[in-house]
């Protein structure tokens, strides 16, 4: 067995065994932790902060089209894709990702308007995007790393110098890696070893790289944003800094567990609820902010990318070949 064909059995494996243990605990919290009094008074404070929620939905679609002008940025050095195909990609992707394991669909959707010859490229060209947007997720993760290194302390038994020096370590690497040519071929290498250096990363400089991660920066802001208001309007108790970090903490945590379409809603949902409790406020704030921003941001889009389904030639689909 090859080492990319063990890596992704002992993801899906890992995955597959970290929802169930995420569910167990859900279905712990709801049966001996929450009371039905508790879930009532936060879906009250929901409804009679209608305006607050409303502007939470209306920062999905501008989540959305910040994904749509990165990927179509990236699209230019392979194929230029206008705005409304770029669109319509990301969300059919969006679509196939809830549908296919460890998120594989998500390719082919943005492969619908591809030309066959450009596949291949393509495929890295995801891989940077998602790179530029697992960075933002790293970066700030280990800056809330850093500023709740008391409570993990005491949550986890470490030493926080420890913690505060591992975590400045961890953001040098990471930018090294990302600003560095040879940092980010070298991490695209070993997704696939049949990367062919000066096929595609030369033509992204440093400058393109950096656009790229300005993009992604402005959507996670999106993200973190949606999160945050949601929490402080269940949570009174809960300051802007406290919330924003604490949303930091729980996305890098989410990001660092290896996590397949099944998995990642209830362990996202089961982290919010344990580090908020963990850090002294409301733990159903955590999960019902994690439900519904789910429900916001990729439900809805998915349930969008059903339209897109009749253009999508499924045979194609299922044919699908990658180095074409």
């Amino acid at each position: 067995m090859s080492k990319a064909k063990l890596y992704k059995l002992t993801n899906t494996l890992l995955s597959f065994l970290l929802a169930i243990a995420a569910l167990i605990y859900l279905f712990y919290l709801f049966q001996q932790k929450l009371e039905k009094v508790e879930l009532l008074a936060a879906f009250e404070l929901l409804n009679e902060n209608g305006t607050v929620l409303i502007l939470v939905v209306l920062l999905m679609p501008l989540n959305w089209l910040i994904e749509t002008y990165k990927w179509r940025y990236l699209l230019l050095k392979v194929q230029p894709l206008g705005l409304w195909k770029s669109l319509q990609s990301i969300l059919l992707g969006t679509l196939l990702s809830l549908l296919s394991p460890n998120r594989t669909g998500e390719l082919a959707g943005r492969l619908l308007y591809v030309e066959k010859s450009n596949r291949w490229q393509v495929f890295y060209v995801n891989l940077i995007c998602s790179l530029s947007q697992l960075s933002n997720t790293f970066f700030f993760g280990l800056c809330a790393i850093i500023y709740w290194r008391l409570n993990l302390q005491n949550i986890f038994k470490l030493d926080q110098s420890w913690i505060a020096v591992l975590s400045v370590l961890g953001i040098l690497v990471l930018a090294f890696l990302y600003t560095s040519s040879n940092g980010i071929w070298k991490l695209l290498r070993f997704f696939n070893r049949k990367f062919d250096r000066n096929a595609l990363i030369l033509k992204y400089s440093l400058k393109d790289r950096l656009i790229l991660f300005s993009y992604s920066t402005l959507r996670y802001f999106v993200f973190v944003l949606q999160f945050v208001t949601l929490l402080m309007v269940l949570d009174s108790s809960i300051s802007f800094y406290e919330a924003f970090f604490i949303v930091a903490l729980i996305y890098v945590l989410t990001a660092a567990i290896p996590t397949a379409w099944i998995s990642d809603f209830p362990i996202r949902t089961s982290i919010a609820y344990f580090l908020l409790e963990s850090f002294g406020f409301s733990g159903l704030a955590g999960l019902i902010a994690s439900v519904s921003l789910w429900l916001i941001n990729l439900f809805i889009p998915a349930l969008l990318g059903l339209t897109i389904l009749p253009k999508l030639n499924w045979l194609s689909l299922t044919k699908l070949k990658i180095n074409d």
